[in-house]
């Protein structure tokens, strides 16, 4: 399931992007709880999917 890694690298992407241009506090911290519940989700829709 390629979407699962796929979306991580967006989000790490755009959090490494926002970090780098010396976004406002939160936005870097917003997305990376995005980040973080996105992939959890993802991670048990693909344990799901797996059996």
């Amino acid at each position: 399931m390629r979407i699962t890694r796929s979306a991580r690298e967006i989000f790490h992407c755009q959090n490494a992007r926002l970090a780098d241009s010396g976004a406002s506090d939160g936005s870097p911290l917003f997305v990376a709880e995005m980040s973080q519940f996105l992939g959890s989700t993802l991670d048990k829709s693909w344990q799901t999917h797996e059996r």
